[in-house]
């Protein structure tokens, strides 16, 4: 049984997913060169500092540029994926809704920032069901190809996300609490940096996945 819309969209989604880390490994090198950077604002040359500014600058600008490059595949391979399976159309839904959260969390960050708080966890939770409608039906495309290898592993996938995602939510929850008090905030902190590895391992996960999933849809 051939899926020939999954496999165009679940390849766009997992060309999306590598650009977004490219991405993210641009913006992480330009944030750690920035601060040897301030440091050194009085020691260096305006030439030397203007060169290191115009690489910081640079690297933002193509993460930015990827950034946009991965949504728009990321929503074509939803779109595409979801004529052969509805789970997709699901995981569209939540996109838009949490792309909706985070935008007017964006704006009321300042004016109202309990409503900027709240809508950001749900755009956080969107998130998550966006990539876990994904997983769901790149399961039920592999059930009705017969492959239940893969099935179980997207089964299991699923949960390990779901509960890294709960761990994550609680982290940035005790943050917007507990930020306040020294010793509370100190604790949140720790648990964002858990949080923080668990979604780079859940990242991974996620991405290998795809890549068997494309792999299967395109044999």
């Amino acid at each position: 049984m051939k899926f020939e819309n999954a496999a165009k969209g679940v390849k766009k989604i997992f060309s999306a997913q590598i650009l977004s880390l490219i991405a993210g490994i641009f913006t992480a090198v330009a944030t750690i060169l920035i601060i040897p950077l301030a440091v050194s604002a009085k020691a260096e040359s305006g030439a030397g500092l203007l060169a290191s500014g115009f690489g910081i600058v640079a690297l933002v600008t193509a993460a930015a540029v990827l950034g946009i490059i991965a949504f728009i595949f990321h929503i074509i391979g939803i779109s595409s994926a979801a004529k052969d399976e509805p789970s997709f159309k699901t995981a569209i839904i939540f996109l838009i809704v949490g792309i909706v959260a985070s935008m007017v969390s964006a704006f009321t960050q300042t004016g109202v920032p309990v409503l900027s708080s709240i809508l950001d966890v749900i755009s956080k939770i969107c998130s998550l069901c966006v990539t876990l409608f994904i997983i769901q039906g790149v399961i039920n495309l592999a059930e009705q190809i017969g492959n239940n290898e893969l099935a179980n592993k997207g089964r299991n996938l699923f949960k390990i996300i779901t509960a890294m995602y709960v761990l994550m939510l609680i982290a940035y929850v005790l943050v917007a609490v507990f930020r306040a008090n020294p010793v509370t905030a100190t604790i949140a902190i720790v648990m964002v940096v858990i949080a923080m590895v668990l979604s780079v391992i859940q990242y991974i996960l996620f991405l290998i996945y795809l890549s068997n999933a494309k792999n299967m849809l395109n044999d």
